[in-house]
């Protein structure tokens, strides 16, 4: 991910989890930079909704990679569309 400009950003994710395997615990890391979450659930595997995540991350001018990962036991029994970072001002 290239950031272009330094500053504090919010995260949102769209996705599907089914509400019988929501609340696994997943790590979004940029380096050594990491914020957890747990899958919040939706109707159904093909109901993708947008998910603010309640928190946010200050991120430097320049170029990152961003892993997503199960954090603890078991696999994440999610479906990820697409991950949203907005700068605050």
């Amino acid at each position: 991910m290239q950031v272009t400009k330094s500053g504090r950003y919010k995260i949102s994710a769209e996705l599907s989890c089914a509400k019988n395997v929501a609340g696994r615990r997943i790590c979004l890391s940029f380096g050594v930079k990491k914020i957890y979450f747990k899958t919040p659930g939706t109707s159904s595997w093909y109901d993708y909704r947008v998910f603010n995540l309640k928190h946010s991350i200050y991120l430097k001018k320049g170029r990152y990679t961003v892993e997503l990962k199960a954090a603890g036991n078991g696999a994440p029994k999610m479906g990820l569309c697409r991950m949203m970072f907005t700068r605050n001002n």
